[in-house]
């Protein structure tokens, strides 16, 4: 989570730059690997939030199977 004060919705839901989601990607990988869910699909959506208005955005990124990135 991180807060700005300047920028609106689209600057809070770009602000998951590729470094970022190839770190989130790793931490997916390693969970479902620790739990033995490596076959179940999953995916990243990315909240925004500015001022008092709230957007989600499924599928913001893409995971690929063999735990790839794209």
């Amino acid at each position: 989570m991180k807060f700005r004060k300047t920028g609106g919705l689209s600057a809070a839901l770009e602000a998951v730059s590729v470094p970022k989601q190839m770190r989130l990607s790793g931490a997916a990988v390693y969970y479902l690997m620790k739990n033995g869910c490596t076959e179940i699909p999953c995916r990243f959506d990315v909240i925004g939030i500015a001022g008092n208005k709230i957007s989600l955005r499924k599928n913001a990124f893409e995971y690929c199977g063999d735990f790839g990135i794209v």
